[in-house]
């Protein structure tokens, strides 16, 4: 009975890195795609709110700010943009997005014989897209979790002429 205990297969630990102070790291893949839907659910509201052009009514302008308040308040109690990244990187462990994006640009006769294609990653998790030898990456995020990943803002890039 021992020997069959020992040739049975050991179940890998997904390794996330060192475990946060604040508490266990998400392992389940589908508290992982909750918690980013939800993420990007409330992001896109506030973006939204924020860009809503109100008409001189300061009643109106209160409640805008009070609703961003409150959801705000949702992206705490969900976890914050920390929570929304361990979540990220769990997904991404599971679903590679990087080998779709090589193979559609591949079927799309992107890849050419010595040279390189120029690809902006925004929002990056990870360095899988830098990895691929055809591709020049530049990689950023808000708040980088590597050091390839420069931390900056899409939004504050200013475009080359």
């Amino acid at each position: 009975v021992r020997l069959d205990l020992m040739t049975q297969k050991r179940k890998r630990k997904l390794f996330l890195g060192v475990n946060p102070i604040g508490g266990p790291v998400l392992k389940s893949r589908r508290l992982a795609r909750v918690i980013t839907s939800k993420f990007h659910s409330i992001q896109n509201s506030i973006h939204l709110l924020s860009k809503q052009e109100t008409t001189n009514m300061d009643v109106v302008q209160s409640d805008v700010e009070a609703n961003i308040s409150a959801l705000n308040d949702q992206l705490i109690r969900l976890g914050g943009r920390s929570r929304y990244q361990e979540a990220s990187i769990i997904s991404t462990n599971h679903f590679k997005t990087s080998r779709w994006v090589i193979q559609t640009l591949q079927q799309l006769g992107k890849r050419k014989d010595g040279v390189s294609l120029k690809l902006l990653e925004i929002g990056a998790i990870n360095i899988q897209l830098q990895e691929c030898k055809w591709l020049e990456v530049t990689a950023i995020d808000l708040n980088s979790q590597h050091r390839l990943i420069r931390e900056c803002d899409f939004f504050e890039i200013e475009p080359i002429q």
